[in-house]
């Protein structure tokens, strides 16, 4: 018999760390806008919108929500990183960065859970 390991978004430190990713998220908007209240909007946009995501993409029947703290950790990462270029070429504000880690997180976890779906279906039937 084969015990399968719980997978890294269910564990009960991910919600913790997805916390700790939106409040490095809020730090790093805030240190580069100066800002204080539309990087409050900002964080709390990303808050809202990964729980909505979790809330309403999570399978029928399931207790726990599956977080993902790897995929928010990139959707920062490319979020700054893409902000960065655009500063230094066209000087953009760092206020319009402050929501796109939100929409690249709603958009990659839609297209997960979208492709994890024929998977299930084919590992059910056996294949």
């Amino acid at each position: 018999m084969m015990i399968q390991p719980n997978s890294p978004g269910s564990g009960s430190y991910a919600p913790m760390s997805m916390v700790a990713l939106w409040g490095l998220h809020g730090l790093i908007a805030w240190y580069l806008s100066r800002d204080l209240y539309m990087t409050a909007f900002g964080v709390g946009i990303l808050a809202v919108g990964t729980v909505l995501t979790q809330f309403f993409s999570k399978p029928q029947g399931a207790q726990a929500m599956v977080w993902r703290p790897g995929m928010m950790a990139w959707n920062i990462v490319i979020c700054w990183c893409l902000w960065g270029a655009l500063h230094a070429l066209w000087n953009f504000d760092a206020l319009f960065a402050i929501i796109w880690p939100a929409i690249g997180y709603i958009a990659n976890y839609s297209g997960q859970s979208y492709s994890g779906r024929g998977r299930r279906r084919a590992q059910d039937i056996g294949v």
